[in-house]
């Protein structure tokens, strides 16, 4: 029974160090390690002020239900660069050098997370990340795309027209190559074999530690911002004169001319068709549903934009 005991720790201990391992990712910059980046939001993480450390992190991993594609439906734009700027100030005061966030890719509808990506429009993509990106370097911290599930070259084009160059973090060595075609001079973080290796000709101290540093921040910040963003993005589908309505998530709820649907989310899941009326929100708090109620029966103007 011992034996078995012991047994059962190791293996629970060796599948934690290999989560642990994974979730802090060397950073590589000439074949020497100089610092880390982390796959998650990490409070308690301890770095040698030497490192450069950094984090691949979504706007929900700070703000409940705040989606890519909510920043892209938000008719308030401006939104995006105060959210980058208060999760600049979150991880400056946490001590990361650099965030790894937005997908360098458009919305596509046969993709299985929309919610994931910013809008179907390159330009789109591109001012809203710049927006957000800029809210981060506000408060200190160098932003870095993330390129592993598309390097959508409209995107990149569309960023270089407006003069401004993110990093980008890349797992195949072709899209580093095409990265570099177009001349894109930024520095390029390839994820390979377990490790990221900076691929830039400067030391990752010298671009990604900015000298500035905003570190204050309140909780009640959040939960403001929280609400101006979705608030902002009720998106109208299709309005007309409807019976009933109906809060839905990806279920099934056949045909039906008389139902407004409230869907959350995925702009995709159901055909506008085959309903009365549809407004796509991104939360299911009480407020949010009221509002798309409201804007369903005509009693309210939508809030957002199409972004697909």
């Amino acid at each position: 029974m011992v034996q078995k005991l012991s047994l059962l720790l190791f293996l629970i201990t060796s599948f934690l160090v290999e989560i642990t391992v994974w979730s802090e990712i060397p950073l590589v910059y000439e074949g020497e390690v100089v610092g880390c980046v982390l796959e998650e939001l990490d409070s308690n993480h301890q770095s040698k002020s030497s490192e450069v450390v950094g984090v691949i992190l979504d706007p929900e991993d700070i703000l409940k239900d705040v989606s890519y594609l909510s920043l892209g439906s938000c008719s308030k734009t401006f939104l995006s660069r105060e959210l980058g700027n208060l999760i600049g100030r979150i991880l400056s005061s946490k001590g990361y050098d650099f965030c790894i966030c937005g997908r360098v890719e458009r919305l596509r509808r046969d993709v299985k997370d929309p919610w994931n990506y910013v809008s179907s429009s390159p330009y789109m993509v591109s001012t809203i990340l710049r927006d957000l990106y800029l809210g981060l370097i506000s408060a200190g911290v160098f932003p870095v795309m993330d390129g592993r599930y598309g390097l959508n070259e409209s995107v990149i084009t569309s960023f270089r027209m407006k003069k401004f160059f993110p990093g980008v973090l890349l797992d195949d060595e072709d899209e580093v190559k095409k990265l570099k075609e177009l001349n894109y001079i930024a520095p390029i973080l390839l994820l390979k074999d377990g490790k990221i290796y900076f691929e830039f000709p400067s030391h990752p101290a010298d671009i990604m530690r900015l000298k500035w540093k905003d570190v204050e921040w309140k909780k009640e910040e959040l939960e403001r911002l929280r609400m101006d963003i979705l608030s902002s993005s009720i998106v109208l589908v299709k309005r007309s004169r409807v019976e009933r309505i109906k809060v839905v998530e990806g279920e099934d709820v056949g045909e039906d001319r008389k139902l407004g649907l409230i869907v959350l989310k995925d702009p995709f899941r159901y055909d506008p068709r085959n309903f009365g009326g549809m407004v796509v929100v991104f939360s299911d708090d009480e407020e949010i549903i009221e509002m798309a109620k409201d804007i369903l029966r005509g009693k309210k103007n939508p809030t957002g934009r199409r972004a697909w």
